[in-house]
């Protein structure tokens, strides 16, 4: 089994779209996931509101090339160990 971790600042955008078209084009003994060095949160450390999380362009981008997000999750790539 092969891992891949993409990670950008916010993970509210670019690391979640490069594993969406990852997760697409792998083959079955890959898994990938995303995550951010300054995960975008809300002042009270929660997950914001699903617009606040991820810009309008990357919302429009996932539905035009057929990619859901509806899973996917901000998380900090500290949750995935040294």
């Amino acid at each position: 089994m092969k891992y891949v971790l993409f990670v950008c600042t916010h993970n509210a955008g670019r690391s979640q779209m490069a594993q969406a078209f990852f997760e697409r084009e792998c083959t079955h003994d890959c898994r990938s996931e995303s995550a951010g060095s300054d995960p975008a949160s809300d002042c009270a450390g929660s997950q914001p509101p699903e617009s606040s999380r991820r810009p309008p362009t990357l919302v429009t981008s996932f539905r035009c090339s057929g990619y859901g997000y509806s899973a996917s999750r901000i998380s900090s790539f500290t949750t995935f160990g040294p």
